[in-house]
């Protein structure tokens, strides 16, 4: 289910049209969060356990960034490409978590690693295709902001494995949606960003919503709990498979229908991340 949720991320987004990217982010940790903060006011156990969050802040704050950036440079990735093209290359984290293990975290990479990354690069290149300069150079843009995120998002994991909080799931994410609400107003006024780009309509907030709520706030519950019940790689490897899923919805609801040498780069991104999140989890065993 998270997998089909995140597949409709980009369908959403690219449907609001009086909402700039970084208000898209920021409504996203808002609606996202508000069930969290709820639960933590009028739980009194949560209550108790937000609170005690406090002695956690750096941490918190650490993740709130790059939530905040992650869903900002995201939602800026898929208004700018293909919803498959986006939703495939935010899918490499791992790719970039194997790069960032050894220098953060001190793991090493095994030989199988390496290879499999190398199958990776080469479908990020097909997928993120120079074809697209010749239609607009926005294209390919957009595919280098969709990586960005994709590095954002390999940093949150390695932030939240690095920081290691013992917390329960809904307390760190009504502390990391809190503080990632600050984080993004903070970089839309540095960099003289809006919010709203024009007059706001009910399908405006639909979508706003959806994307929040499906997209965010369903999404990573699922993934939280997921991730508590299964192998990280086993669950890792069917987020993965949000881009094929992406790719339909793009077509059908879009029209976003990629040339053949864009699915042969999807199918080798799919095959070189699926093959890392396995290869790291037979070295685990």
């Amino acid at each position: 289910m998270a997998s089909l949720f995140f597949a409709l991320n980009g369908v959403f987004i690219k449907n609001v049209e009086a909402v700039s990217p970084v208000g898209i982010g920021l409504l996203r940790l808002i609606f996202a969060g508000i069930p969290f903060w709820l639960w933590c006011l009028m739980n009194g156990k949560a209550r108790k356990e937000f609170s005690a969050g406090m002695t956690d802040w750096k941490a918190f704050a650490l993740m709130g960034f790059f939530m905040a950036l992650l869903l900002i440079t995201t939602a800026i990735g898929y208004t700018m490409t293909y919803v498959a093209n986006a939703q495939s290359l935010n899918s490499i984290s791992m790719f970039f978590m194997i790069i960032l293990g050894p220098l953060v975290l001190g793991e090493r990479v095994s030989k199988r690693d390496i290879g499999f990354m190398l199958v990776t690069f080469a479908g990020v290149v097909l997928v993120a295709g120079l074809d697209k300069l010749h239609l607009d150079p926005r294209f390919f843009q957009g595919d280098m902001i969709s990586l960005l995120a994709s590095l954002v998002a390999a940093l949150y994991s390695v932030s939240v494995r690095k920081t290691n909080v013992v917390r329960p799931f809904y307390v760190v994410m009504a502390w990391v949606f809190g503080l990632g609400v600050f984080w993004g107003l903070g970089i839309a006024l540095a960099l003289g960003l809006e919010v709203f780009v024009g007059a706001l309509k009910v399908w405006d907030v639909v979508n706003v919503l959806a994307v929040a709520f499906f997209g965010t706030f369903l999404a990573h519950t699922i993934l939280n709990i997921s991730l508590k019940k299964m192998r990280a790689e086993k669950v890792m490897t069917i987020v993965v498979l949000s881009s094929p899923m992406a790719y339909l919805f793009g077509g059908v609801v879009r029209g976003e229908w990629l040339s053949s040498w864009n699915l042969l780069g999807l199918l080798l991104v799919l095959v070189g991340v699926i093959g890392i999140i396995r290869s790291y989890g037979a070295e685990r065993v």
